[in-house]
């Protein structure tokens, strides 16, 4: 009797092929319907846009309020996040940050800079003058910047 138990332990219950492709396409299929259905929430112009979010810094996470975003630089896999008078460093993209941000409040103006539309002092010789700081607009995002601008002129 305990050799049976043995026995089947070492040779677990033999299925068909077929039922077992038909068990891995509806698994298949399951999990495309859930992927799915999350881009769909994700990506749902209904969705509430958001006011702030929380980056990593240090071992803590920093509440960052959108409207209060002055610009953000990017460092390879780093950015810096430039709210009112404090920089905040966290481990991230810039292209990621881009895709969560507003688009109606924030552009990018170069391959390491957003900046906030509200926030810009004053725009000369392809440079965006945000307080003190200078920031350049990039040849590949001039085109598409100048036109947001030219809506916002009166």
């Amino acid at each position: 009797m305990n050799n049976a138990k043995t026995t089947a332990a070492i040779f677990p219950k033999v299925i068909s092929f077929d039922k077992y492709a038909k068990a891995v396409d509806s698994n298949f299929a399951n999990r495309q319907n859930k992927n799915t259905f999350r881009e769909d929430l994700q990506d749902s112009p209904s969705q509430k846009q958001i006011e702030y979010f929380f980056v990593k810094v240090d071992y803590s996470l920093i509440k960052v309020c959108v409207k209060e975003i002055k610009y953000i630089e990017g460092f390879k896999d780093y950015i810096k996040i430039y709210v009112n008078d404090k920089s905040l460093i966290t481990k991230s993209t810039i292209k990621h940050l881009e895709s969560k941000l507003p688009a109606e409040l924030f552009a990018r103006v170069h391959k390491s800079y957003i900046v906030s539309l509200e926030k810009i002092d004053k725009i000369e010789n392809n440079q965006i003058y945000i307080g003190m700081k200078k920031i350049p607009i990039g040849l590949q995002y001039k085109d598409l910047f100048y036109e947001r601008i030219n809506d916002l002129k009166l």
